[in-house]
């Protein structure tokens, strides 16, 4: 599936082997950490920390990652950074880009029916000065890849179930 957003596309893939995959893989990521104020854990800033949650997820992910390869315009040679965040109420994360060259990845790896997506923004603002935003619609399961300058934040949410997405880049 894809969604044209700003003249920007994300392309989305539901991962089909994440339901007999999900509790194994959500068992190996850290209940909590010391990480940033804004999440209730990320091992964003630990690249070598966890790696066993990240080879098994990446076991059944190649192949979205290949299909993406196949329509993707931008030839990506490598994954660079794999990580983890878990967001509790009112947890989220500020606007931010995944710098100017490759695609930024976000699978939903737990994700309640009343937790919106992530938020991207125009890379440009309209003639009234004002920059669009815009979600995709994604359920638990869901693996998304945009450009990695697309602006794009988590916002906070009131549902008391924690949301958990992993992240990686590729370039």
């Amino acid at each position: 599936m894809k969604h044209d957003l700003f003249i920007t596309s994300v392309h989305q893939f539901h991962v089909d082997e994440w339901t007999s995959n999900r509790d194994r893989i959500l068992d190996m990521i850290p209940d909590s950490n010391d990480c940033e104020k804004h999440t209730k854990y990320s091992d964003y800033l630990e690249p070598y920390k966890n790696i066993e949650y990240r080879k098994e997820f990446l076991k059944f992910i190649e192949p979205y990652i290949k299909k993406f390869a196949e329509t993707s315009v931008y030839k990506f040679s490598n994954l660079t950074n794999m990580w983890c965040q878990k967001y509790v109420k009112r947890d989220y994360i500020v606007p931010h880009d995944h710098g100017g060259v490759g695609y930024a990845c976000i699978f939903y790896a737990k994700l309640s029916e009343d937790h919106d997506g992530t938020l991207f923004f125009a890379n440009f603002p309209d003639e009234t000065g004002i920059r669009d935003c815009k979600t995709v619609p994604v359920v638990e399961g869901d693996l998304l890849f945009f450009p990695s300058n697309l602006m794009h934040c988590s916002i906070p949410h009131d549902s008391e179930d924690e949301r958990v997405i992993i992240s990686f880049n590729l370039q």
